[in-house]
């Protein structure tokens, strides 16, 4: 995502730009957990959006606040693939 001086992205809409914030899409992440290495964030469905600004970063159409659980230190991962239910856009592996 390429960033415009002018009108810097706030990703969750709450008035304060992501840049000030720890957790840009308010899902319950640190920005620094879910980018990984913060010199190249991690984009886990690959639609152009870093996860730490993705409110869906698998894609699948459940928000991450709503898959992650209620340990965000400890992310729910339905299936035990060892991806968490967050980044897994099949987290019941129904295929």
């Amino acid at each position: 995502m390429k960033n415009n001086p002018d009108d810097p992205p706030d990703s969750d809409n709450d008035g304060i730009i992501d840049a000030l914030e720890s957790d840009s899409d308010n899902d319950g992440l640190s920005d620094l957990y879910e980018a990984k290495d913060p010199n190249h964030p991690q984009d886990t469905d690959g639609d152009g959006l870093e996860d730490f600004r993705d409110t869906d970063s698998d894609n699948d159409t459940i928000f991450d606040k709503d898959e992650i659980g209620p340990d965000p230190e400890n992310p729910v991962d339905s299936d035990n693939d060892g991806k968490p239910d967050y980044l897994d856009n099949d987290s019941d592996n129904d295929g």
